[in-house]
């Protein structure tokens, strides 16, 4: 019988929330190119962006840079893991909800999420993320639904570490206070 395992993270940023999402830091192209290198992707392809109002949508191929054991290569019947990610980033909400469909094992592996941006302390937001895994596969579901959730987890703790050093200066020289894409900035 398979059961859906969660797992909830937080981490604190030294930019309001509303920066946060903003064409400073989360929009910003370099900012992305960055963390992708960081959390070790051999390359990101986005395939579709529609803007919906104060929505973005976005579906993506990403490429992990992982080797994989040649039997277990074998036995899934691929040279690399790669994955489709849907996503919606909800501007005024300060939003991000995903869903991703692994390569291999198709319709035995579920990953879905998000996070929201909440204020914090005067000047700093939160970011909360909560992850939901469910693996079918009889005698071993669970202990891959761990292995992932782990790699998650660290993915997230690393791409925190690499956003703070964006946001204190790291990344291009840029305000922490830009208006997030579609608005104006003055």
């Amino acid at each position: 019988m398979s059961r859906i395992m969660r797992f909830t993270t937080r981490h604190e940023f030294a930019c309001t929330p509303e920066a946060f999402f903003s064409t400073a830091i989360y929009f910003h192209p370099a900012y992305h190119e960055g963390l992708y290198r960081e959390l070790r992707f051999r390359e990101v392809q986005v395939l579709e962006r529609h803007e919906e109002g104060d929505r973005l949508r976005e579906v993506r191929i990403k490429r992990p840079i992982r080797d994989l054991p040649g039997p277990v290569k074998r036995a899934l019947g691929v040279e690399a893991v790669e994955y489709r990610e849907e996503a919606l980033y909800d501007r005024r909400a300060l939003t991000y909800e995903f869903r991703v469909f692994p390569n291999v094992l198709p319709g035995k592996i579920r990953i879905a999420g998000g996070y929201r941006i909440l204020p914090a302390a005067p000047g700093r937001c939160l970011r909360e993320v909560d992850l939901e895994v469910e693996v079918r596969l009889f005698g071993v579901g669970a202990a891959v639904e761990r292995h992932i959730l782990e790699d998650l987890r660290l993915s997230y703790d690393t791409a925190a570490a690499y956003t703070r050093r964006w946001i204190a200066g790291l990344g291009p020289s840029v305000p922490v206070d830009s208006a997030p894409p579609g608005t104006t900035e003055s």
